[in-house]
C-alpha cells in the first residue's frame, strides 16, 4: 500500500511567532540591539554628568596639573606672553618681548625666565589665558648689576589702603555717578 499525502483545500496559516521571526531578520535585530545599547549607555553617561559634573571635574582637575611653569637661569627658548588685551597692555604684560628686545639691544642680559609646560604653551598659543590672582599693587623694578634701582613704578602708590582712607568727596561722586540712591539711607516700610 502506498502513502500519499492528501492536499488539503485549506491554506496552513503561520503562527504569530513565524511571521515575527520573518519580519526581523536576526542579524539587523543584533545591529539594532547593539545601537540600543550604545545610546543608553550614552545617555546614562550624559545624565550622570548632568547630576554631578564628574567628567568636567576630571578634565578640569587634570589639565590643572599639567599647567605649570618655573623659573630657570637664562633665556627661555621656547615662551609665550600674553596677546594684546585691556588689562595685559595696561600692565605691559603683552608688551614684555618688545621691552625685552630693547634692552638687550642695549647690552642688558636675560639672567632667569620661566620654562612654561607644554600644555601651558598650548593653551597660550589658543589664546586661553591661564587662571592666576590679579594683583591690584603691580608694577616694574630694574636694577643694575650691583642692586642699585634704575627704574621703579609701582601702582601701589595709587592705591587705598583702608575704605576709610577715601576721601568722602570722590565717594559722594562716584555714588552719584553710579547710583544716586547708595548715597540716601535706607528706610524700611513699616509692618502692618
Amino acid at each position: 500500500m502506498s502513502v500519499k499525502s492528501i492536499p488539503s483545500e485549506l491554506p496552513r496559516t503561520p503562527s504569530l511567532v513565524s511571521r515575527l521571526l520573518f519580519v526581523f531578520n536576526f542579524k539587523r535585530l543584533k545591529v539594532w540591539l547593539w545601537w540600543l545599547a550604545l545610546f543608553a549607555i550614552i545617555a546614562a553617561c550624559v545624565f550622570i554628568e548632568i547630576q554631578t559634573s564628574l567628567l568636567q571635574s576630571w578634565f578640569f582637575t587634570s589639565t590643572n596639573e599639567r599647567i605649570f611653569y618655573t623659573l630657570q637661569d637664562g633665556r627661555s627658548s621656547e615662551i609665550l606672553f600674553p596677546r594684546s588685551a585691556p588689562f595685559d597692555d595696561r600692565r605691559g604684560y603683552s608688551k614684555l618681548p618688545a621691552f625685552q628686545s630693547k634692552l638687550e639691544a642695549q647690552g642688558y642680559k636675560v639672567r632667569q625666565q620661566t620654562r612654561q609646560s607644554e600644555t601651558m604653551l598650548t593653551f597660550l598659543e589658543r589664546g586661553v589665558s591661564p587662571p592666576y590672582m590679579e594683583r591690584p599693587d603691580t608694577g616694574l623694578e630694574i636694577t643694575g648689576a650691583d642692586g642699585a634701582p634704575l627704574f621703579r613704578y609701582a601702582q601701589a602708590d595709587f592705591l587705598f589702603e583702608k575704605l576709610s582712607g577715601i576721601p568722602p568727596l570722590l565717594v559722594k561722586t562716584l555714588l552719584f555717578l553710579e547710583n544716586r540712591d547708595l548715597d540716601r539711607p535706607a528706610t524700611i516700610p513699616p509692618l502692618g
